[in-house]
């Protein structure tokens, strides 16, 4: 009984450490999901790559592809170089 308790009991405790690592944002600015950008204020030095634009109705545009959607890039952050594969 003493062997169950003390599992039960770290249990427990292992539970309440994972709880308290979940990220969660405080700050009062929210954004406004009826827009793509969401209203917020730009950030100066942040910059935007678009690398893949789905065009089923004119896939010159895209590349040749003719895709509605591309589901899943992988973007990675690796020896201070981005990495983005898809």
């Amino acid at each position: 009984m003493k062997t169950l308790f003390t599992y039960l009991l770290s249990i427990s405790a292992l539970t309440g450490i994972a709880q308290q690592d979940t990220a969660r944002y405080i700050g009062p600015t929210l954004s406004n999901v009826d827009y793509h950008h969401g209203q917020l204020t730009p950030v100066v030095g942040v910059h935007n790559i678009q690398v893949f634009r789905a065009n089923r109705e004119h896939p010159e545009w895209a590349g040749g592809m003719n895709w509605t959607y591309n589901h899943q890039p992988m973007l990675a952050y690796w020896n201070n170089t981005f990495y983005m594969h898809f």
